[in-house]
């Protein structure tokens, strides 16, 4: 799935009947393009060239999130409590990791995929370096499995062991609960451990605090109230987001079994109509830093306090530390990089749709006197 606006079709027609049929003759028009590539990366052999594997737990999981904003995370400084399981939690939490790019499209397709040389090859990604190692792999979508936006994700997910998709057309075609996940989540942490591995990865890719924010939460989910409608359901689709996470370490606790669980958001929004309280809402863009500034949270059944960081860090170099926190060292990949080292990246770039620049020339949001006086004002009531 791609955040950048497609051209006007019937798919885009409020009129949600025509829309709805639009979306699946949209996703299957597109599908039937692309069904070429997918079926070029599964035919062709695992191009990873693995030195060792040691991984350190029985069950992986990377939690893949959507348009969440650092800032909104209490457990990284927002005034309200959206985040009240990852506040308490001992793990590892990074507030200097930078998106590579402003949507979901290009963000993951340099986040997850592997570069090897000038060209892209979709064989090396974050799935096939798992199997090469050996390691069982699933993967869980709330996302699109066929659509325009959604091949950059379904590219991976349909080529591990196991997959599942909420939605068999685009992302949009239809409405489903993140939730909805779990179930298939605790069914397959039911099955044994794959034949011959010692571990097992599991990735959830959710439809998180993508627009439009309602729709991501239920009337009971609607606990907290901040500026106007639309951006209290963005600070509760972050409670929501810390919810999920809850019980997904829940069901992990309860297979006994030794785990680690990774999550981050693809990329984040920016403030739009700030001149009026009341139409504040958030937005796409690739000018400001905020559409890159999201939340990497590592929680492991080991760990013994609670740490928080503040090390810049670059989504482009995300599979290193993937590598790392499997076990896994391939001639392809420099091992001697650690991810999660007190090393920060230096001169971060990030890809706004037509180049890369430098992050630190993205401009800083103007935020209005008036939203300075209700977050100052959030933060004494929280003293």
């Amino acid at each position: 799935m791609e955040d950048e606006q497609p051209s006007w079709t019937l798919a885009n027609s409020p009129i949600n009947v025509i829309s709805f049929y639009a979306n699946i003759y949209d996703s299957i028009h597109s599908y039937f393009i692309e069904k070429h590539q997918l079926a070029d990366m599964l035919n062709q052999p695992n191009p990873w060239h693995i030195e060792s594997v040691y991984p350190k737990y029985q069950n992986y999981v990377l939690i893949i999130g959507e348009s969440a904003r650092r800032d909104y995370f209490s457990v990284f400084g927002f005034s309200q409590p959206t985040t009240p399981f990852l506040d308490s939690a001992n793990g590892y939490f990074n507030s200097g990791y930078i998106s590579a790019a402003p949507a979901t499209y290009h963000s993951l397709l340099k986040t997850l995929y592997f570069k090897n040389g000038k060209d892209l090859n979709y064989a090396y990604n974050i799935i096939s370096l798992a199997k090469a190692a050996h390691i069982g792999t699933n993967w869980l979508s709330n996302q699109g499995s066929i659509g325009r936006y959604d091949t950059i994700a379904s590219r991976i997910g349909i080529s591990a062991d196991y997959s599942y998709f909420t939605k068999k057309g685009g992302f949009n075609t239809k409405s489903v609960d993140d939730m909805a996940l779990l179930k298939d989540f605790a069914l397959r942490l039911n099955t044994p451990i794959k034949s011959g591995s010692k571990s097992r990865l599991f990735v959830l890719h959710l439809m998180g605090s993508h627009q439009n924010f309602c729709h991501r939460i239920s009337k009971n989910e609607h606990k907290l109230t901040y500026i106007n409608k639309n951006m209290s359901c963005y600070a509760n689709s972050i409670l929501k987001t810390d919810t999920f996470i809850q019980k997904t370490i829940h069901l992990l606790k309860e297979r006994h079994q030794s785990y680690s669980l990774i999550y981050f958001s693809d990329h984040g929004l920016n403030y739009t109509n700030n001149e009026n309280k009341d139409r504040l809402t958030l937005d796409y863009s690739q000018d400001y830093q905020s559409n890159y500034n999201v939340p990497f949270i590592k929680l492991s059944s080991d760990d013994t306090k609670h740490t928080v960081v503040n090390i810049p860090r670059s989504a482009f170099n995300f599979i290193y530390g993937y590598a790392n926190w499997l076990g896994i060292k391939s001639k392809e990949l420099d091992n001697n990089y650690q991810f999660f080292s007190n090393r920060p990246d230096e001169h971060i770039k990030v890809f706004n749709f037509t180049k890369k620049v430098d992050y630190s020339s993205l401009k800083k949001e103007n935020i209005p006197d008036w939203l300075k006086l209700i977050q100052e004002k959030n933060e004494k009531g929280s003293e």
